[in-house]
């Protein structure tokens, strides 16, 4: 016995056709819209990476205390992140090591300062004696 099938299997309608062609028709542009999307993500993940090297230089530039290879970062918000870290980072080492030029606070180097080896020209007597006393060496 063979199968049975129902009445108009296997006959397409003009219906079905037209609304088949409308689904293919359909398709080909979402297929197209897909490409165009995926084109203009790559294109907007090269822009990205662009405005992205051009902050983190930016902000190198800004920073001129921080090493170049401390700022850095996939977004925005790790660039900022870096900087911050980067800027504590920094203070503690120069807390811990201060740069020769700076000073100690509380702390003096060096000779204490000298006067003048011999008193002025011309003078005489008690002035003579009493410059003498007001520069004599205190050690």
């Amino acid at each position: 016995m063979a199968p049975t099938s129902p009445p108009g299997a296997g006959e397409i309608t003009d219906e079905q056709l037209t609304e088949l062609r409308s689904q293919a028709e359909a398709g080909q542009s979402a297929a197209a819209s897909l490409e165009q999307a995926q084109t203009d993500l790559a294109a907007s993940g090269e822009t990205n990476t662009a405005t992205l090297t051009a902050l983190t230089n930016a902000t190198r530039q800004a920073n001129p205390t921080i090493p170049p290879d401390l700022i850095s970062g996939d977004t925005p918000a790790a660039v900022a992140a870096s900087v911050s870290q980067a800027q504590a980072t920094v203070k503690q080492v120069l807390e811990a090591n201060p740069p020769p030029d700076q000073k100690t606070p509380g702390v003096t180097g060096g000779a204490p300062p000298r006067g003048p080896a011999e008193p002025p020209e011309n003078t005489r007597g008690i002035a003579r004696i009493a410059w003498a006393i007001t520069n004599q060496d205190k050690s």
